[in-house]
C-alpha cells in the first residue's frame, strides 16, 4: 500500500528537491568537511489505476547540492571573498569579529577597497588568547595590553612624557547624536550603528604594543594592530605612505576631501572627539581616526576634522599618541 511518507520521484527527464537540510557539520576551508551525519532514503514503488502510462526504469539518479555559506568573520575573509559578498561599489555587509563576536557594517569604498563604515569597538582582554589567527599581529607576539577602561574617570594619563603609554577606553554601547556642537550627546544605538562611538585607543593600543617608544621616525609605518586578522590600520603621512591603494588621502580623493564626506555616507565619521580622561569640549567636536604611520617622536598620522572651524585634514596631521582617538579597520 502506499505510505504516506513517501514522495513522489521526477520522470527520467525531470528533476525534484525530496530533501532539504539547514543543518551542518564542522569543518573549515582549511581543515575540510569532518562530519559524520547520514541521511538515510528509502524508495519504494507504488502504481494505481491513474498511473500515467509511459516508460518506466528502474534506475534513479541522486544529485546532492551544497549550498556554501560565505563566512561572516572579518578574520576569515580574502580579497577573493569580498569580491564576491561586495561585488560593487557601494556595497555593503555586516561582519562579525571572532575575538568577541561584535559586528560591524564593511563597505566596498570608491577606491576599490573594503573599509570598517563603524568604529572599532573591540575591548583589550588579557586573558584573551592574542595571536595571528584572530589580530593583525605577527605570529609569536606576546600581548602584553593592558585591559580597556570601562568607566568614566580620570585614570588616563596623559601628562607629556607618556605618549607611549598603552590605554584604551570604552564609552558603553552608545551612539553620537549627530550634533556638530560641543552640546552633542550619546544616544542608545538602534539597528544601524555606523555611529557608533566605539572605543578610544592610544596610538599606543591601535598599533598592538604595550610601548612604541622605539618608533620615532617620520612616515614609518608600523605593519600590525588592533584590528581583526586579515584587515589593518589605514596609512597616513605625508610621503608615499599616505598615497598608497588604503590610505586616508587617496580614499578621501574620491570624495572631494570635505567633512560633509566624512561625516556622512559612505564613511559615517563620528565627531565625538578626544579622550583624556574626559571630554571637555570635545565631544560633537572633532572626528579622529588613526594610521599605522609615525608622525614625529610623540605624534602619529591620522585623519581628522574639527566641525566649528571646517578644518579638514586627509591623514598629514599628527595626533599625540596619548590620547584616545578611533579606529577604522581596512581589508589588507
Amino acid at each position: 500500500t502506499e505510505n504516506s511518507s513517501f514522495k513522489t520521484l521526477a520522470k527520467y527527464d525531470e528533476t525534484a528537491t525530496i530533501l532539504n537540510k539547514t543543518t551542518s557539520n564542522t569543518g573549515t576551508a582549511a581543515t575540510g568537511y569532518t562530519g559524520t551525519e547520514n541521511t538515510t532514503f528509502r524508495i519504494g514503488a507504488y502504481a494505481a489505476n491513474s498511473q500515467v502510462a509511459g516508460t518506466y526504469t528502474n534506475s534513479i539518479n541522486f544529485i546532492a547540492v551544497a549550498n556554501i555559506i560565505p563566512s561572516v568573520y572579518m578574520q576569515e575573509q580574502t580579497a577573493e571573498s569580498l569580491a564576491m559578498l561586495m561585488p560593487n561599489i557601494g556595497d555593503e555587509v555586516i561582519l562579525r569579529d571572532k575575538r568577541d563576536e561584535k559586528s560591524y557594517t564593511v563597505a566596498h569604498l570608491a577606491d576599490d577597497n573594503y573599509w570598517m563604515t563603524q568604529n572599532l569597538d573591540h575591548d583589550i582582554d588579557h586573558t584573551f588568547n592574542y595571536n595571528s589567527s584572530n589580530t593583525d599581529i605577527p605570529t609569536g607576539w606576546n600581548d602584553t595590553l593592558p585591559d580597556t577602561k570601562t568607566t568614566d574617570d580620570t585614570t588616563w594619563d596623559k601628562s607629556s612624557n607618556k605618549s607611549f603609554v598603552a590605554q584604551s577606553y570604552d564609552p558603553g554601547d552608545l551612539c553620537w547624536n549627530g550634533a556638530l556642537s560641543s552640546n552633542a550627546q550619546y544616544l542608545s544605538c538602534g539597528d544601524d550603528k555606523h555611529y557608533h562611538i566605539g572605543n578610544f585607543y592610544s596610538w599606543t593600543v591601535a598599533v598592538a604594543m604595550s610601548d612604541s617608544s622605539n618608533y620615532t621616525t617620520d612616515n614609518i609605518d608600523v605593519n600590525q594592530s588592533i584590528c581583526p586578522a586579515g584587515w589593518r590600520l589605514p596609512l597616513g603621512g605625508t610621503t608615499n605612505t599616505n598615497t598608497g591603494s588604503r590610505s586616508f588621502s587617496n580614499l578621501m580623493s574620491y570624495y572631494n576631501y570635505n567633512e560633509s564626506s566624512l561625516k556622512n555616507a559612505p564613511f559615517y565619521g563620528v565627531y565625538d572627539g578626544i579622550w583624556t580622561g574626559n571630554y571637555t569640549n570635545y565631544r560633537g567636536s572633532f572626528s579622529i581616526y588613526l594610521s599605522s604611520v609615525v608622525n614625529s617622536s610623540d605624534t602619529a598620522y591620522s585623519l581628522s576634522a574639527n566641525n566649528l572651524d571646517d578644518i579638514f585634514n586627509n591623514g598629514t596631521g599628527g595626533s599625540i599618541r596619548y590620547a584616545g582617538f578611533f579606529v577604522r579597520c581596512v581589508a589588507r
